[in-house]
């Protein structure tokens, strides 16, 4: 979470005997209420995390302005909206609570914590404990909301990113962090250790989130039947899918979009069975994601890192950062998808092969390797073969190297 962020968490009380694939469905469409809500008041990009509990399910959403009082009740609307749908019987009550500070809301309220839980159930005011405050913000258009004020407190959020680390159990901690785990010095061992672990905890809520939010994404392609790609949707309605390259959006539709989901649990479950190379564009770009989402996770808990965790992890972790040309705007498009590659001798990047292996030693799920055949990858590794060739000849007839070739 950005230093200027707002963040606004919705809690919701399941319906009574409801199961979990009732409550993952209940999530997915509270969190395209409440995004589209807040897109209604900003145009600022925005970050969310949701979980389902055995009696409730929670959404958080960290962007700037969301304790505008026009933002909360939005978003408030939206979530009585959907509660009392007769199509989503027993569920409720709910509430609302937004921690940051917003000048134009907060203003002589310096003495209040800085999350307040808007109450949609008055009753509940009888239930003040010490560390709660009534208040009410008076917004500059009128508007008046009344809440608890309460102290946002990380430490829960820090322990379950420690307990996930110890099922993060394929990737070595040395790979997590640029600190040294066999320091000399026994409180940079420790110190190295402790980051190492809430990354390795982060990295493992990510790889959770990213698909439960790819599942979110396809529903958005597939509800109305309106938003048939990306590029057909307004900016920010897409939790996952908005941090694919630009270049490609308009080839972002459901079919794609269940192929990236099976590539991307592909990628997890490397993080958990033993790690593997990544086989092909998606995998990279499936991995590129889950990282945004650990820095995503480690934000919500106020973690500060040493800085560089994230470019050691991509060093071990991808053979190399070629992926990274399609997020170029410089990088000139390919509308054959043939000719897009990072340098001439390394493999082809258009969208076309996201889902081709980088060699026939490299294998993807079924799902994924429809569209190519073993005589396609046998080419592409003859072409390599070819190509390293005519690497080797060129520095014999003394023409001067050029880059060195370093296999996808």
């Amino acid at each position: 979470m950005e230093d200027d962020d707002d963040e606004l968490t919705i809690l919701v009380g399941a319906a009574e005997g409801s199961t979990a694939l009732e409550r993952d469905g209940m999530l997915r469409r509270l969190e395209e209420s409440v995004t589209l809500a807040i897109a209604e008041c900003t145009n600022e990009g925005y970050l969310t995390n949701g979980l389902t509990g055995d009696v409730d399910i929670s959404l958080t959403v960290a962007a700037p302005g969301l304790a505008a009082p026009e933002v909360l009740s939005l978003v408030g609307d939206s979530v009585a909206a959907l509660i009392n749908d007769p199509a989503n019987p027993g569920w409720g009550p709910f509430s609302v609570s937004v921690t940051g500070e917003s000048a134009d809301v907060t203003e002589g309220l310096d003495d209040v914590g800085t999350d307040l839980q808007v109450l949609d159930d008055l009753d509940d005011l009888d239930d003040l404990d010490e560390t709660e405050t009534l208040v009410v913000i008076e917004g500059p258009d009128g508007l008046s909301l009344t809440g608890i004020a309460t102290t946002r407190s990380t430490e829960a959020g820090r322990a379950r990113l420690l307990t996930s680390a110890e099922l993060l159990t394929s990737v070595d901690l040395a790979q997590l962090t640029p600190l040294d785990l066999q320091a000399e010095d026994e409180e940079e061992r420790q110190e190295a250790e402790a980051q190492a672990r809430f990354v390795a905890g982060a990295l493992f809520q990510a790889s959770v989130a990213v698909v439960d939010q790819l599942f979110i994404d396809l529903d958005t392609l597939t509800r109305d039947g309106t938003t048939e790609t990306v590029a057909d949707a307004p900016d920010d309605v897409f939790f996952v899918l908005g941090g694919l390259p630009d270049r490609y959006a308009d080839r972002y539709d459901a079919l794609f979009t269940q192929r990236l989901i099976i590539a991307t649990a592909d990628v997890t479950r490397r993080l958990t069975a033993g790690w593997e190379p990544l086989a092909c564009v998606a995998h990279e770009l499936a991995l590129r994601l889950i990282l945004d989402a650990t820095e995503v996770q480690l934000d919500l808990v106020d973690v500060e890192l040493e800085p560089g965790w994230r470019q050691t992890i991509e060093e071990h972790l991808f053979a190399d950062t070629e992926h990274e040309i399609l997020y170029d705007p410089q990088t000139e498009d390919d509308e054959d998808d043939e000719d897009l590659r990072a340098r001439p001798d390394s493999a082809p990047l258009g969208f076309a092969h996201w889902f081709t292996p980088f060699g026939a030693d490299l294998h993807l799920p079924p799902y994924l390797v429809e569209g190519y055949t073993e005589d396609d990858l046998e080419d592409f590794d003859e072409e390599e073969d070819d190509l390293e060739d005519e690497f080797e000849d060129d520095l014999e007839d003394g023409e001067g190297p050029r880059q060195e070739h370093q296999q996808h």
